[in-house]
């Protein structure tokens, strides 16, 4: 079973599982103020597909992977002691996605299902007509509010558009230019839109919307580090953007 399942990719995925579903705040204890979102729509539509594709990973060992988690907790074992911290995720996958699967059979059958503010308790398949589901089909539908209401904000994503550094898709956008440029883009385009906080720190939380935000973060904040403090230059592609922020102001 364990050569078949990709472990780090299971972990991760049940942690970004949570973010997009439950909103940054209960996750990391910190507010909107702060630059984390609350749960949205979009999000909790992202947060199901992403867990429809962990779970369709996992199902050929659904069997093993349930009788090995209750196995060990039931001895009380440390997951992680035992550098088996993927098997409680992916436990905790399938019993999350069965649950949806649940709640949105209950929506197709026209049942309310939404929390106290209205955010869809489910994901993309939700039919019910008190559930309003949204797709990221345009770019207004795929920025934040607050990218989309600073000054130069939608000109700025149709560039890095237009130039193949990012694409539309159906769950939202995704950067397709090197980890070390997207750390190079947030830490510049943040400035541009003046949406840092009062510290000047560069607001990483606020690009959670770009799908593999996650996957490039590491390599993107290091490169920052590297050619703000360490002499190294910046990332190959610098100048293009550099180019275009300057036009802008």
């Amino acid at each position: 079973m364990e050569k078949n399942i990709d472990k780090d990719l299971i972990i991760e995925g049940w942690d970004n599982y949570k973010l997009l579903y439950d909103g940054d705040w209960k996750q990391m204890g910190c507010y909107p103020e702060d630059g984390c979102n609350n749960p949205t729509v979009i999000g909790r539509e992202r947060a199901f597909s992403l867990l429809q594709g962990l779970y369709e990973k996992l199902e050929p060992f659904k069997e093993s992977i349930v009788s090995t988690y209750e196995a060990k907790k039931n001895d009380n074992q440390c997951f992680l002691l035992y550098n088996d911290g993927w098997i409680e995720c992916a436990y905790f996958i399938i019993r999350e996605y069965e649950k949806q699967f649940q709640l949105e059979d209950m929506a197709n059958k026209g049942q309310k299902l939404h929390d106290g503010e209205g955010v869809p308790l489910m994901g993309d398949n939700a039919r019910s007509k008190n559930i309003k589901t949204v797709k990221c089909k345009t770019l207004d539908d795929c920025l934040t509010d607050e990218i989309k209401n600073a000054e130069y904000g939608i000109e700025i994503f149709k560039w890095t558009i237009e130039n193949l550094l990012m694409e539309i898709t159906p769950n939202g956008i995704i950067w397709k230019g090197t980890h070390e440029l997207y750390g190079f883009f947030v830490d510049k385009v943040s400035e541009t839109l003046d949406i840092r906080g009062s510290n000047d720190r560069i607001p990483w939380r606020k690009f959670r919307f770009v799908l593999n935000h996650e996957k490039m973060l590491a390599t993107a904040k290091q490169k920052v580090q590297d050619y703000k403090n360490n002499g190294e230059n910046e990332p190959e592609g610098f100048r293009e953007i550099m180019r275009l922020l300057i036009h802008l102001k």
